[in-house]
């Protein structure tokens, strides 16, 4: 398992936290499903490249040249291969609030 720094970590809780379901699905594509839906819904796409660039360090440009299901792939592994589920539970248990605005 890759090692992610703190910051890192911190930084994508507070571009994606707030789409996060409170409580994890079984499965893990119905769960990161839910957080692209609730990203849709806000109509906050911003946070879905940024989150994709952080966790990937591919560039704006870069991912702007991607087909669209390709970036979607891309977001599904990637937050897979952070653990989100872990992640964001290890920051709501030790109280760490998302209040970024949207």
């Amino acid at each position: 398992m890759n090692q992610k720094s703190l910051d890192e970590a911190t930084q994508l809780f507070e571009i994606i936290g707030k789409y996060v379901p409170e409580n994890p699905n079984e499965e893990m594509l119905d769960y990161i499903n839910e957080i692209f839906e609730n990203i849709k819904k806000d109509g906050n796409y911003d946070s879905y490249f940024e989150a994709i660039r952080l966790m990937t360090g591919k560039s704006f440009g870069a991912l702007g040249q991607m087909n669209p299901v390709d970036v979607l792939e891309l977001f599904i592994t990637s937050l897979m291969d952070w653990h989100i589920v872990e992640l964001v539970a290890f920051f709501r248990n030790i109280g760490y609030a998302n209040d970024q605005p949207t």
